[in-house]
């Protein structure tokens, strides 16, 4: 029984610890008052990259998540970048969380990605792929864009709203461009438009190289993602090397065509 009683004295002690040890850590990360090296300390220190913190909004969450939305807020792209390398290094793995993920409360931190964060996250998102995000995360990211423009917000009405849909489809695109996760997700592959498309995807991994044009005259008096052509160009050599649409019939009227003729 006194052997019992320590171990659990013990193991309270501990999980003391890291709970404290992983509140300094998002303290650090937020403020960078003392730059990064604190931050490598407290990560060296066994502090969890996804440990459980309480976050601003005084809620449940995993610390990196908590991270992701301090820098989107702040639009800190460059923080985030050396951040995520950071957590990397001390053995961050997004698919093992403290707190599960859910679609509720607990989001998955990568799904923030996409509809909330320009081209500045578009670095940290290569990095993690580099490293072999799993593919539920990087299902998290794309899915959220295409939700969100079919169910909620998909309006190409103003300027902002056109970059945000490009850059976002620049996302989905770079996700698209590893093949193990585009070889394992059929969806993915529809949503790009993988057998419309003859140009090697793998090269639309560097977005600085192409521009994309939106051509939403199908849609009327409303501009829409759906009913819209996507059309990427290389920005070097004038060539038009990729096409992808949302919700729209070309793809079924071509097939109807080619199977008339």
């Amino acid at each position: 029984m006194k052997r019992f009683i320590i171990y659990f004295t013990v193991l309270f002690a501990i999980i003391s610890v890291l709970a404290q040890l992983n509140d300094m850590l998002l303290a650090a990360c937020i403020d960078q008052f003392h730059g990064y090296e604190l931050i490598s300390d407290l990560l060296t220190a066994g502090a969890e990259p996804l440990g459980h913190v309480i976050d601003r909004y005084g809620d449940d969450d995993n610390l990196f998540n908590a991270v992701v939305e301090d820098c989107w807020m702040g639009e800190e792209y460059d923080k985030l970048f050396v951040i995520t390398q950071l957590f990397c290094q001390h053995g961050m793995d997004i698919s093992k969380p403290a707190i599960p993920y859910d679609d509720a409360n607990i989001l998955n931190p990568v799904s923030h990605f996409t509809v909330l964060m320009d081209d500045g996250a578009l670095p940290t998102l290569k990095y993690l792929l580099d490293r072999g995000l799993d593919i539920e995360s990087a299902f998290s990211c794309w899915h959220h864009a295409v939700e969100y423009w079919f169910f909620v917000d998909g309006s190409l009405e103003d300027e902002r709203s056109r970059k945000q849909v490009m850059s976002d489809l620049r996302k989905i695109l770079l996700i698209a461009s590893y093949p193990y996760i585009l070889e394992s997700d059929d969806y993915l592959q529809e949503i790009v438009w993988l057998d419309q498309n003859e140009y090697d995807i793998t090269k639309l991994r560097d977005w600085t190289k192409y521009s994309i044009a939106i051509d939403d005259s199908r849609c009327g008096s409303y501009p829409h993602v759906i009913n819209s052509l996507f059309t990427l160009t290389d920005i070097e050599s004038g060539q038009v090397v990729w096409k992808v649409g949302f919700g729209r019939q070309d793809k079924k009227a071509e097939s109807n065509k080619n199977e008339r003729n």
